[in-house]
């Protein structure tokens, strides 16, 4: 409930994203400790958003006041449990397999950039057909994603 009551700092915690995102994006590589910091930030603030939406998805207004609502806490839950199977699978399958797929980073950078245009076309259109696309779309990308910085980490090429 303090999430919920509390609408500025989910828009304090946005700006914080951004502006983090911007230092990691934007910052030199040779000073490290700024961009794993600003880094560190970004994730702190992201996860109360996400907090914040899970929250607000969980709790319902009634007229005698907020009451936690159980299917959505089941959707949360099961969400987060898919999460977690997505990202071991994933990551598991970055650390075994034979292809480079590091090579592949510039058309990532190109897929988030489209999926980014396409969410702000979804904002203005309320079109649920596009937002179900974007869904499917996104996930695709996050494996993909995932897949290549779990390799980048390990060590780059794998064949």
């Amino acid at each position: 409930m303090f999430a919920i009551t509390r609408n500025w700092l989910s828009y304090l915690s946005l700006i914080v994203c951004v502006i983090s995102q911007i230092v990691v994006l934007v910052g030199k590589t040779s000073n490290q400790k700024i961009r794993v910091a600003a880094l560190s930030v970004f994730t702190f603030f992201e996860s109360y958003l996400v907090a914040r939406i899970c929250s607000q998805l969980c709790w319902s207004q009634t007229k005698h006041g907020l009451v936690l609502d159980s299917s959505a806490t089941n959707i949360v839950s099961q969400a987060a449990l898919m999460t977690l199977v997505l990202v071991a699978i994933l990551t598991a399958f970055a650390f075994y397999t034979k292809k480079d797929y590091t090579i592949g980073s510039a058309l990532i950078s190109m897929a988030i950039s489209s999926l980014t245009l396409l969410m702000l076309v979804i904002m203005f259109s309320r079109n649920s057909f596009l937002h179900t696309v974007y869904i499917y779309l996104s996930i695709i990308v996050f494996g993909f994603y995932l897949i290549i910085d779990t390799q980048r980490i390990v060590g780059g090429k794998r064949m």
